[in-house]
């Protein structure tokens, strides 16, 4: 693996629930706005040449704002990277609080692939880095793409460093008996 730096991002079909939602209650909202016509807010917004300029502003409009909002947040406030140090994983770029978790690839002991039915339609998943530090998962790049490849690609380089350093282990030995 080279010196660049390989960003893997979530995709929005992990999302497809909220994109759903987003859609049905675009239509409850439109439907409520229709039922309940002082839910609308009319006022003059400014006069130009004897014209008069008005805003009509429905006051549902805010609820499939916010589940589209809240998927893109969740997709945006996420980043995973690959370099050839190891595996980077940071939570929180759009918060005021950030947390980032790397592992080195000498360091990873599994690396496996978690999908739902409806993940393995859509071709999404999730990759579980684990290592032997704390016996648990470090990193869950969610949501990416494609997580097959993802996981043969990090499996591959652990497999490398790992026989790289088992050949230099006896060279090693020899040397310091020599």
């Amino acid at each position: 693996m080279g010196e660049e730096r390989i960003i893997i991002p979530k995709t929005w079909r992990s999302e497809c629930v909220g994109m759903l939602m987003f859609f049905v209650l675009s239509v409850v909202s439109i439907w409520l706005t229709d039922t309940f016509r002082w839910s609308i807010v009319q006022g003059e917004l400014f006069t130009i040449a004897g014209m008069r300029f008005t805003l009509s502003l429905p006051l549902f409009w805010f609820i499939p704002a916010l589940t589209i909002g809240n998927s893109l947040y969740r997709i945006y406030n996420v980043r995973y990277s690959i370099d050839s140090r190891g595996i980077e994983e940071k939570h929180g770029i759009l918060a005021m609080r950030t947390k980032t978790t790397q592992v080195r690839y000498e360091d990873v002991r599994s690396v496996e692939l978690e999908q739902t039915l409806l993940e393995r339609i859509l071709h999404i998943g999730e990759v579980e880095i684990g290592t032997a530090a704390t016996g648990a998962t470090e990193i869950k790049i969610q949501g990416v793409a494609a997580p097959e490849e993802v996981q043969d690609m990090i499996q591959r380089e652990r497999d490398r460093r790992t026989k790289l350093q088992r050949e230099r282990s006896p060279q090693a030995a020899q040397r310091a008996t020599a």
